[in-house]
């Protein structure tokens, strides 16, 4: 093989791998809030969550019922939509209070993430709450412990917030919509993606 044609196939190696992970990438997140990505898990976790909360509301606790919930419309629009508007509400609204921790370098101690760590593999050794718990959010192990981890992280930013500016809860959320509305942190869907992980198969029992 000469010299020119090894150089050839070099580039299509190269542009071949660019072009997968280009394919990869995009389809690893349903949104970005301002540059930062709203991964896959993230969303899920928020849109299985809303779900469980909307069938527990309207008490649709059977197949038959949770089939009659997401395939009957409410107020002449599709119950998963909604759903899906709220999740994404709801996500948008947990990843700017993560990308505030970040700009304050704010982060959990060593401590308090090997306890919850410890915590979560306590509970996931527990094979029946693991495979409850995993199968209504849809996630795998990792993905569980990563969203558990950002929970705690935004539980303790907005715990300390409220303290060192001497403020009430309803005036930490007055000022998470002034940040939900900055332009800085507009929400830009993946649309491809987004409808993609939010399909009815996802929405009805199996």
């Amino acid at each position: 093989m000469n010299k020119r044609v090894s150089i050839i196939i070099f580039a299509l190696i190269v542009i071949g791998a660019s072009v997968g992970y280009y394919i990869w990438e995009s389809g690893s997140y349903v949104a970005k809030v301002g540059n930062h990505k709203i991964l896959n898990h993230e969303y899920t976790f928020f849109l299985r969550t809303q779900k469980k909360n909307a069938e527990a509301e309207a008490g649709a606790f059977s197949e038959k019922e949770i089939r009659e919930l997401w395939e009957s419309p409410a107020g002449g629009e599709d119950p998963v939509a909604i759903i899906m508007n709220r999740a994404l509400e709801n996500v948008k609204e947990f990843k700017i209070q993560l990308i505030m921790a970040e700009r304050e370098n704010f982060r959990l101690s060593d401590s308090e993430l090997s306890q919850i760590r410890q915590s979560i593999d306590n509970l996931l050794d527990d094979r029946e709450s693991a495979s409850i718990i995993l199968k209504d959010l849809g996630l795998n192990p990792a993905q569980y412990k990563d969203m558990i981890i950002k929970r705690k992280l935004v539980e303790k930013y907005v715990d300390n917030y409220l303290r060192t500016h001497n403020v009430e809860m309803s005036q930490y959320i007055v000022k998470l919509e002034e940040w939900k509305n900055d332009p800085a942190f507009n929400l830009v869907k993946n649309e491809r993606v987004l409808q993609k992980v939010t399909n009815k198969s996802m929405i009805l029992p199996k």
